[in-house]
Order: structure tokens, then C-alpha cells, then sequence
């Protein structure tokens, strides 16, 4: 039961009939004691559902609520590890002890949350996230902290019976639900960067980041034609041998660099650039920020600016607004739109997004070829040389964007 003292502190109603995910998630947040990076309200620090945008849309949730892959992604974005556990991955027993294990500590190192379907048990309504607040071992029962607390107290379910309501399919995704363990990251939620965007749907927009793949195929296979292949019957066998290309990506005109990267974004619709903005924007209208993430803020952008692939970047971004200008039907097209962000802050935004952009492997392409190496390479160069705020923060990025590609 020591996990029920933590929770029990931060125990909250849902604000909205379908925000059971989102106020078990805030809940949690803030037991673990995770900084958010921004403020809530005057000088606070603190999670509150209003802040949780990244992986879909508040009017959505509203009236659909989420599923366990939208509350992973959102606990990623916002500082947690979430590690989801699917009934088909795991049994009763193997269920328990993650259960005694995570409920016998102090609530700030693990949690355990589940989502399941309140039918099995008898109640109203159907899909529901809660935390749980404690084990009894006597009874082989789970303490149920059910925010909904406008319907339900804190009650004890038998462990088995949370255990097959896991199992019944969550109708908006067609799959199993099951439940998940939060732990905080070795460092809090980044400072700066967090992905947003224009569509209400977001497995759409994340079969359209995962459809980027292709672009990391052309670019990757016009290294191979400008570089690698010169003189070389077999491509696949030149790729095959990661010293040759990373001894190819060192002796290499910056010429050819800069034309990976204009390929590169040129194949990216605007909504992707667009789609990454800042933990800066909620302190515009505020008064007071925090000063040590002012400080963060200024040597981020900083260090970005002076990287060489920064110059690199702002040329290609340019040269995509060139082409749009010239492209009547982009520039009328919702999806095409030249971007409004701000120059610099455009062109750091895109920067940190080429290096965050996780190198996914296509499946038209045999894994041996490794023409994602080409990116990678590049990446680990530059990575090499950050600061470790930076690097923390493109890590965390990158995850952000795995997990809601994750969710298609």
C-alpha cells in the first residue's frame, strides 16, 4: 500500500466526462514529482489536463476520449517512461507481481495504471483509465483510484477480474486494452521542443510521418548514385560495410550534403515543419517565467544556430519556399502552405527535426542495404559535438515522434 500515500495526495476529479485518461495522467505526473518545463499558472509548475496538446487534440479527447497508445505518447511527450502491456503479452501471474512490486513502493518511482472496461465489473459506461492505489494480497485485490469520483469512490476489484476486463476490445482501435507502467525519465520532459498539429486525427498524421521513410530512401539513394556507387557494380555490397560509408560521408563535397538536404525537405510538406513548435509559446502572455528554463532556452538556441548543418538547413528551407512560390497549386493547398513561423526560429525548428527524425527501415528495402545509414551517420557526426541539454533534447524528440508513429 505505500503507493496509495503518493497518489492519494494528488487525487483528482476529471474535469470532463471522457478526461478519465488525461486526469490519470495528471495525477500520476505530478505524484512522480515531474518537473512539466513550464508553468501552469502564475508562477506554478504543475500538470494540469489543459496542458496535455501533444499527441491529440483537447476537443477531441473531449468527446472521444484516448486510447492506451495516445496515453503512452502523451505521458512520453510530458517527461514519463510508459511502458504498455497488452493482455496477449503477459498472464495473470506475470500481471500480480507488476502489481505487488510497483503498489510496495512509494508511488514516485513506478506506477501502474490500467485501462479496461468498466462492464466486467459490473459498472456504467465502458473504457476507463485508473491509477492503481494498492494491493491486498489476502484478498488478491486491487485498489481502484477512480477519478471519476463523481460515479465511483476508491474501490477493490479482484486482481483477476481487472485482469479480464483488459482483455475486451476498446472499440475506437479495434484492439485489447491493458495497462501501463510509468516511471520518470533520468531527465524531465524537454525544455523546448514538442510536436503539435493542425489534425484533429492524429493516427492520420502519424501514418504521414511513418510515410517518410520514402523520403529517407530517395535522399539515401542519391548519396549512393553521387558517392558510394562511383565505379561500383554492386551498390547493396559498398553499403553493406558501415566504415565505407562513414568514410565516404567524411570525404565528402558539402556540396552533395547540402543536396541530401534539400531533397530532404523538399519532399516534407510544410504541416511537418510546422507541426514542431515550442514549450516557449505558453509564456508569451505571462509575466513571470522560470529563470532556469529562460536559461535552457537561450543556450539551445544558441548552440543550434552555430551548428554547420544550421546554414545547411535555412538553404534548403529557402530553397523549398522558392519552388512553393512558383507552385501555385501549393501555395492554395491547405496541406502546401509556405510556413509563417518566424525565419531563425523556422529554420531551428527544421534543424532540430532533421536530426530528431528517427530513421525508420522501409519495408521495400532489404534490411542488408542500410540505407538509413546514410542519415544516421550524418546525425551521430553532429550528435557527437552537442552539449548534453541538446542531445537530451533531441533524444526526447525523436522518442515523441517513435511513439506517435507508433500509433497508425
Amino acid at each position: 500500500m505505500e503507493v496509495y500515500f503518493a497518489l492519494a495526495e494528488q487525487f483528482r476529479t476529471q474535469d470532463e466526462p471522457a478526461y478519465c485518461g488525461m486526469t490519470t495522467l495528471v495525477m500520476v505526473l505530478n505524484t512522480m514529482a515531474i518537473d512539466p518545463g513550464r508553468i501552469w499558472k502564475g508562477p506554478w509548475r504543475w500538470f494540469h489536463e489543459e496542458q496535455l496538446s501533444c499527441c491529440v487534440s483537447l476537443d477531441h479527447v473531449k468527446k472521444e476520449g484516448i486510447t492506451i497508445r495516445q496515453f503512452a505518447c502523451l505521458a512520453e511527450c510530458n517527461g514519463a517512461e510508459a511502458q504498455i502491456r497488452c493482455p496477449d503479452e503477459f498472464s495473470l501471474e506475470h500481471f500480480r507481481d507488476d502489481v505487488r512490486q510497483i503498489c510496495g513502493r512509494n508511488g514516485k518511482e513506478r506506477t501502474l495504471v490500467v485501462s479496461y472496461s468498466r462492464k466486467l465489473l459490473g459498472q456504467t459506461g465502458d473504457g476507463h483509465f485508473s491509477p492503481i492505489g494498492g494491493y491486498n494480497a489476502t484478498a488478491d485485490a486491487v485498489l481502484i483510484m477512480d477519478v471519476a469520483r463523481f460515479k465511483y469512490p476508491p474501490h477493490w476489484v479482484p486482481l483477476s477480474l481487472i485482469y479480464e476486463s483488459m482483455k475486451l476490445n476498446d472499440p475506437s482501435t479495434g484492439n485489447s486494452r491493458g495497462y501501463i507502467i510509468l516511471s520518470p525519465k533520468v531527465y524531465s520532459a524537454t525544455l523546448l521542443f514538442l510536436l503539435r498539429t493542425r489534425y484533429e486525427d492524429w493516427a492520420v498524421f502519424a501514418t504521414f510521418l511513418a510515410s517518410l521513410t520514402k523520403i529517407t530512401e530517395k535522399c539515401a539513394n542519391e548519396f549512393c548514385n553521387d558517392v558510394l556507387c562511383s565505379g561500383c557494380d554492386c551498390p547493396t555490397k559498398v553499403l553493406e560495410q558501415e566504415s565505407r560509408i562513414i568514410e565516404a560521408y567524411v570525404n565528402t563535397d558539402n556540396n552533395i550534403k547540402q543536396n541530401w538536404l534539400n531533397s530532404f525537405f523538399e519532399d516534407i510538406p510544410c504541416e511537418v515543419i510546422e507541426s514542431l513548435s515550442t514549450f516557449d509559446e505558453p509564456f508569451v502572455h505571462l509575466d513571470y517565467r522560470p529563470r532556469d528554463h529562460e536559461i535552457a532556452l537561450e543556450k539551445i538556441i544558441e548552440e543550434v544556430k552555430s551548428l554547420y548543418i544550421y546554414e545547411m538547413v535555412k538553404v534548403a528551407i529557402q530553397n523549398k519556399e522558392q519552388i512553393m512560390k512558383q507552385d501555385r497549386k501549393a501555395m492554395t493547398s491547405g496541406i502546401g502552405t509556405v510556413s509563417k513561423t518566424k525565419g531563425e526560429i523556422r529554420y531551428m525548428l527544421s534543424t532540430v527535426l532533421f536530426l530528431a527524425f528517427p530513421c525508420c527501415y522501409s519495408p521495400n528495402i532489404d534490411s542488408s542495404t542500410k540505407l538509413q545509414d546514410v542519415f544516421e551517420t550524418m546525425r551521430k557526426d553532429i550528435e557527437a559535438s552537442l552539449s548534453p541539454l541538446l542531445l537530451h533534447e533531441i533524444q526526447n524528440l525523436r522518442k515523441q515522434i517513435s511513439t506517435i508513429i507508433k500509433m497508425r
